[in-house]
């Protein structure tokens, strides 16, 4: 399990695979806050320039952190992929979410 509270993943980029921002397999992330921007995938068949998800789930959900803010919006925004999926691939898994999250650009 990936917990993601704040921070930011910025202006990473993978020439040859895919997940410029993350790559998670067999696994579960969860977007608490923060920004995952401007991340790219530069090969045509690099798939997820922020997120590439496989086998694995996404979700928001209240975590254990006692500085949880549940007001705080998560951005995913300006990620490119040279195949599929700028913003979020996902491979066999699902993406949940009951709280804000914005996906733009």
């Amino acid at each position: 399990v990936v917990d993601l509270y704040g921070g930011t993943i910025h202006g990473n980029r993978t020439t040859t695979g895919s997940g410029g921002g993350m790559y998670i397999e067999d696994a579960s992330l969860n977007m608490m806050g923060g920004s995952i921007s401007d991340n790219r995938c530069d090969s045509s068949s690099g798939n997820g320039g922020g997120i590439c998800l496989v086998d694995a789930n996404m979700s928001r959900s209240s975590g254990s952190d006692p500085n949880y803010d549940s007001s705080i919006v998560g951005y995913i925004s300006g990620n490119t992929a040279g195949g599929r999926g700028g913003g979020i691939y996902v491979s066999s898994g699902q993406i949940s979410y009951t709280k804000k999250l914005e996906i733009r650009g």
